[in-house]
């Protein structure tokens, strides 16, 4: 065998050094010839993603997360594969993680859902300061008050009357300042709204609640989960006009989950607006580029040489965290394939470097300052860069995490707070399928040297004979001796329940929260399992707190970026925004209760008056949204107004009406009372008439009886005269005729 001498040992060294010397001489002028191609700009953000990334990647964070995904995922790492491996037995895992993970997002996703889609509102503030022209408004009013009261000249007020008019004064200008603050407020919940449905909309455009969602998944799975927004984007859409749907190209306002991996913020930062931020963007092939040339703010010659040239000038890239990401995202291996790579820069940068990479739009910044701005690299190239034109300088990123971690930009992750007992009972199940395959069957024990023949000990069947030898030493021992293994299935299962019911409390969410129908003590009644639930929860709502803070930044961005686009803003006064997140959503039970009492305390005809039917209709209304029935089926406001207006003026008529039936029942009582009394004169009249006709009537009947009294006595004295005469010519006859036959005369 040859010999090696220590002087060809030293030069195969030296050839070694000089060859590896070599490479990194002609990777560093790679390199430096790179950089010399670049600009000063794309260079000094590459520099930045560089160290970001690789703070990163000594802070421990990326194993964080990466074993998170894993153990969401219910696969091992590859240190505890190579250990099991080396073990031997089960490779088992019990996924208890994914449990627990999947319970919370949907208690999580329960909360927000039971609010039907609004996970937020607007409200202006309390109280509102009052614009100059209206403070001018309310004193002219007072020193008018004030002239009309106060004493005219020559006039001497005593000291009560001072003091009545200094109080009648303070009085007028407390009830002027408080109708103006009033009608102030409601002016500013007026504009609230039309701005809150403005907002709604454009997130709704922008799939706010897909994202939510989407959000939701990463925040019970990754130390910390991030929301971008609003990430303008111009979308094809239809619309219709004149009846039919018309293609059109319009700005969405889109709202994207970023992946935690994606996200790489400074050293030492604690949030969002700390250091500078960097986030790794893919473009999923060359037409998602193409389409930013006609954007604004985006230069179209460098996204031209981007499609040249594609990103293969990506050195910041970390293969292997890019490949462990594709790996349990299922998505295969996408090194290889179109995507193209890119930085999406927020930082404070040097005005020298932005002058040089655009003097016309850096023009106005002052030599040798730093100011903020959001960049867009791609390859080698940046083709965006604009002065973050925010008036607060944030950022459009939102991140929370399960549990926040004093200090520190990343928390921590559910997964991780239950790592400790998922590998215990990952231990404890590997334990007990070993056991259970051991105690499957019984051992068997055979002394080979006295079996007769030479078949396969292995097959053990039934009705078998065995030829065995007999015991050489003459004690009759047995040559094969049949034995069952210990089993430690109990003792293993309650090892694993154990740490199973541990993982409630390290988590807060308990068994019986997703369904677990073994129960004792006090969930085993419904008001017991009532309140079991509702302490639980809490942990959940410490949770949910911190996803109010994405949703109420994300909502007073949008906000605050209509406001200030928009030309046409009539909004006046001291106006701010305060989001409602899902802490108000929590304790909707209790209030829809207080609301309940209110309406019944009220219902009675002395607080109506106070209230009147258009705030009563206010409180119906909210009633109505928390029910989840359609506020449309009570009157708005204007409605209201517009029928108390139309009783008003119902009732104005018909009293009006009823007013001119009086004057009208009154005009005739008096024309009739005029009738009564003309006709009483006529009746008093007529009596008099009627007493001078009595009297003449009298008169002419007196006159009239005595004439026929004359006349009858008259006729008595002729007829009394008749009859004497008669009598007489009776007795003058009767005479004759006696003296006749007496005398014959």
């Amino acid at each position: 065998m040859a010999v090696t001498s220590v002087t060809d040992i030293d030069t195969l060294v030296k050839e070694e050094l000089s060859s590896s010397n070599e490479i990194l001489d002609k990777e560093k002028s790679e390199k430096e010839l790179k950089e010399s191609a670049r600009s000063s700009l794309a260079n000094y953000i590459i520099r930045v993603a560089n160290k970001n990334r690789d703070d990163k990647r000594n802070s421990g964070i990326e194993d964080e997360i990466l074993n998170s995904l894993l153990q969401f995922n219910g696969e091992y790492s590859s240190r505890d594969k190579a250990l099991i491996a080396e073990e031997g037995g089960s490779s088992i895992f019990m996924n208890l993680t994914a449990t627990k993970a999947r319970a919370a997002k949907s208690w999580i996703a329960d909360i927000y859902s039971a609010a039907k889609g609004k996970t937020w509102a607007l409200e202006s503030t309390p109280n509102p300061e009052l614009p100059e022209e209206i403070v001018h408004i309310i004193e002219e009013a007072i020193q008018k008050e004030f002239t009309q009261i106060a004493p005219q000249p020559g006039q001497q007020a005593t000291t009560a009357q001072a003091q009545e008019t200094i109080k009648v004064i303070n009085q007028n200008k407390r009830d002027i300042l408080d109708a103006v603050m009033n009608e102030i407020s409601k002016e500013a919940s007026f504009q609230m709204k039309r701005m809150e449905k403005k907002v709604k909309d454009q997130l709704i455009e922008g799939k706010w609640h897909e994202s939510l969602l989407t959000f939701i998944d990463d925040f019970v799975i990754y130390p910390t989960a991030f929301l971008k927004g609003p990430v303008v984007t111009k979308q094809q859409v239809l619309k219709w006009e004149n009846g039919k749907p018309v293609q059109t190209e319009e700005y969405v306002f889109c709202n994207e989950r970023v992946d935690p991996l994606d996200i790489y913020p400074s050293a030492g930062a604690t949030s969002i607006q700390d250091g500078d931020l960097c986030e790794h963007l893919r473009f999923t092939n060359k037409s998602a580029i193409a389409h930013l040339k006609d954007t604004e703010n985006y230069k179209s010659e460098a996204i031209d040489r981007v499609l040249l040239n594609g990103s293969t000038g990506s050195i910041w890239i970390d293969d292997y965290i890019e490949q462990e990401k594709e790996d349990q995202e299922r998505k295969g291996s996408l090194l290889e394939d179109d995507t193209i790579h890119g930085i999406h820069f927020f930082g404070q940068i040097n005005s020298d470097l932005l002058k040089e990479w655009d003097k016309s739009y850096f023009k106005d910044l002052e030599d040798d300052s730093y100011i903020e701005v959001e960049a867009i690299l791609v390859g080698d190239e940046v083709i965006k860069c604009v002065v973050n034109d925010d008036p607060l300088l944030r950022r459009p990123y939102y991140k929370a995490s399960f549990i926040n971690r004093p200090g520190s930009f990343w928390g921590r992750s559910l997964p991780m707070l239950m790592a400790d007992i998922q590998r215990m009972c990952n231990a404890a199940a590997r334990a007990l399928a070993n056991n259970m395959a051991v105690c499957s069957g019984p051992q068997v024990e055979i002394y080979i040297d006295r079996l007769a023949d030479d078949g396969p000990i292995e097959a053990v069947a039934p009705m078998r004979i065995w030829q065995l030898k007999s015991d050489p030493t003459g004690a009759g021992g047995r040559a094969i001796n049949f034995f069952q293994p210990v089993s430690n299935a109990s003792e293993l299962l309650a090892v694993y329940d154990k740490f199973e019911q541990k993982a409630d409390d390290v988590t807060g969410i308990p068994r019986w929260a997703y369904g677990n129908e073994n129960i004792a003590g006090a969930g085993a009644t419904a008001s017991g399992l009532s309140m079991l639930l509702e302490s639980a929860s809490k942990i959940i709502k410490d949770a949910i707190r911190n996803i109010d803070v994405v949703v109420k930044g994300r909502v007073e961005y949008q906000f605050y970026y209509n406001l200030l686009k928009e030309e046409d803003s009539d909004f006046t006064g001291d106006i701010k925004v305060i989001p409602l997140g899902s802490t108000v959503l929590t304790i909707k039970a209790f209030e829809a209760m207080r609301r309940n009492e209110f309406l019944t305390i009220t219902a009675n005809e002395f607080d109506q008056r106070i209230i009147g039917d258009e705030g009563r209709g206010d409180i119906l209304r909210l009633m109505a949204e928390d029910l989840g029935l359609p506020s449309s089926a009570i009157p708005t406001s204007f409605e209201i107004r517009q029928k108390e207006k139309a009783t008003q003026e119902r009732e104005a008529q018909n009293a009006k009406i009823l007013k001119e039936a009086e004057d009208t029942k009154s005009l005739v009582g008096l024309k009739a009372t005029q009738i009564q009394i003309d006709g009483q004169k006529e009746m008093a009249q007529g009596a008099q008439e009627l007493q001078a006709m009595k009297a003449r009537m009298k008169d002419a009947i007196d006159q009239s009886t005595l004439q026929l009294k004359q006349q009858k006595l008259a006729q008595e004295e002729i007829s009394a005269d008749r009859d004497r005469m008669m009598k007489e010519n009776l007795q003058l006859r009767e005479l004759a005729l006696s003296l006749k036959q007496n005398h014959g005369i």
